[in-house]
């Protein structure tokens, strides 16, 4: 274990692979690079570990802080198992995609394919400049056949955002993260699985008590093609209560944009659910993407 961090040292043995790189560090987690045996294929680990209620103690095992909530702990945990297991389901080339799960030093983990690329929202920060219709069009008509596939599965992202759209190096999108995924036909959500998205988490995600829906992941579709063209995050919704301050895509990019593009953009992004385009189809059909 490194000195700065709950990571697992680099070249630290995990059941069939060999930790290489630690990629990232998150409130709920950690993902690692990792070479398996036997194949020298590399693979994205991904470790159930949240900061805020659990630690690493010297024989590597994750439990729970002795001032936080078990349960919370234990939902947490749910929730990620969840994750793995949905995306273990969903079988389409613009979804990231699951191998294995397994459990180590009290708690989970699950595998999933890597491939070399970047993330849209460094594209979007290097760029400094709207991103061209052409380059859109070619990342989010496959992102929206994806989505499409999880919402036939009765299933919600919940967390779309440039982040967590990842382009391969051969070109291929890839929908990632579905760490806030959320299964319609099961009971409220679990408020530890709660997650939200300056910028880009519409109004009832952002409130409790509100009917989340597809058309929750319209808005934040809507928002994340709005950051490429401005080179921002929108407001968060709150700002946009009372006196919305955000001028419509349809005015300001006339002559950059077709304006299919940029009225659709507008529509995913109404505060008021019931005005968005209500499926992935309906989105389609209005950007013609």
């Amino acid at each position: 274990m490194s000195n700065s961090s709950l990571a697992l040292a680099v070249d630290s043995r995990l059941d069939r692979y060999t930790l290489r790189r630690v990629l990232n560090e998150g409130g709920f987690g950690l993902v690692y690079l990792a070479e398996e045996d036997g194949t020298q294929q590399y693979f994205v680990i991904k470790e159930y570990l949240p900061s805020k209620l659990a630690f690493r103690d010297e024989n590597l095992n994750v439990l729970v802080r002795p001032e936080a909530d078990d349960e919370l702990f234990r939902q947490g945990r749910r929730a990620f198992f969840q994750e793995a297991a949905v995306l273990a389901a969903l079988n389409h080339p613009n979804i990231v995609k699951v191998r294995h799960f397994f459990q180590a030093h009290e708690t989970v983990y699950f595998t999933m394919d890597f491939a070399q690329g970047i993330a849209l929202r460094s594209i979007i920060k290097k760029a400094r400049r709207p991103l061209f219709e052409n380059f859109l069009r070619r990342i989010f008509g496959p992102i929206l056949a994806g989505l499409e596939v999880v919402h036939q599965h009765k299933l919600l992202h919940l967390d779309i955002k440039p982040s967590n759209i990842y382009i391969r190096d051969d070109g291929q999108p890839m929908l990632i993260d579905f760490g806030a995924v959320y299964n319609l036909l099961s009971g409220p959500r679990d408020p530890v699985a709660n997650v939200v998205s300056q910028g880009f988490s519409p109004k009832e995600q952002v409130y409790s008590g509100a009917e989340v829906g597809t058309w929750t992941d319209i808005y934040a579709l809507g928002a994340t093609l709005r950051a490429c063209i401005e080179g921002k995050s929108p407001p968060p919704v709150k700002n946009r209560l009372k006196k919305d301050p955000l001028i419509p895509l349809a005015e300001l990019y006339v002559d950059q944009y077709t304006p299919e593009l940029l009225q659709a953009i507008d529509a995913a992004m109404r505060v008021d659910p019931a005005q968005r385009p209500q499926t992935v189809a309906e989105f389609r059909r209005m950007a013609t993407l």
